[in-house]
């Protein structure tokens, strides 16, 4: 019977590029938060209302989005190497 070898450490290295993309999204998301508040409060009246409820919020939602599908792949790559791992031992315990 052939072996399949499955590099966990692979799996691990990609957790953790989508993790820090995800880190690095939602930080940059914040911080246009806090730009566009402090754009938003030197501007006034219908100027202010306009790009604030008309520009940023579709944008905004766009990125938390983009956040939420990198969070799952996270997940779903964490559950592959759980399912790994799990396989690995009971084919472990199979042949002792």
């Amino acid at each position: 019977m052939a072996d399949v070898v499955v590099d966990i450490q692979r799996f691990n290295e990609t957790i953790a590029v989508y993790t820090r993309a995800r880190q690095e999204l939602d930080s940059m998301i914040r911080a246009l938060k806090a730009e566009i508040n402090s754009l938003g409060n030197e501007w006034k009246g219908e100027a202010s209302k306009g790009f604030s409820l008309n520009h940023f919020p579709k944008l905004y939602d766009s990125m938390e989005e983009h956040i939420k599908k990198i969070e799952r792949l996270e997940n779903e790559l964490k559950t592959v190497i759980s399912e790994f791992n799990s396989l690995d031992r009971e084919l472990r315990n199979l042949s002792s």
